[in-house]
């Protein structure tokens, strides 16, 4: 089960964000989650920077020519899409409103379960 977040050092919603799939990660990588985070910062000094000052512990992949956010036509930041184990795209979440987190990891444990 894959998570792709896409995110921006000037997006104060990836700020808020970014910890719940830390916390996601750190529960759930040894049974099958593989979390990604990619940056579309055109710094990626101060992308880098920014997940250390947030703790995070997943990959950060920087995506300074925009070739994967095209490829997903992003047009937000966060936007987050969740891959189950066969590939298949699950679902695309533009944004944040705090309060889904536990409807989100309901989500994720019930896609590492098939």
């Amino acid at each position: 089960v894959v998570i792709l977040t896409f995110w921006a050092t000037w997006c104060n919603t990836c700020r808020q964000v970014l910890p719940l799939f830390n916390k996601l990660h750190k529960n759930y990588k040894k049974t099958g989650l593989v979390v990604f985070g990619i940056t579309v910062d055109d710094d990626p000094v101060q992308a880098r920077r920014t997940a250390e000052q947030l703790g995070l512990t997943f990959p950060i992949l920087h995506d300074q020519k925009r070739t994967v956010s095209e490829a997903y036509k992003l047009e937000n930041t966060p936007t987050t899409y969740l891959i189950a184990r066969d590939g298949t795209l699950r679902a695309v979440r533009e944004g944040f409103q705090p309060g889904i987190e536990a409807e989100l990891e309901q989500e994720i444990r019930q896609m590492l379960g098939e």
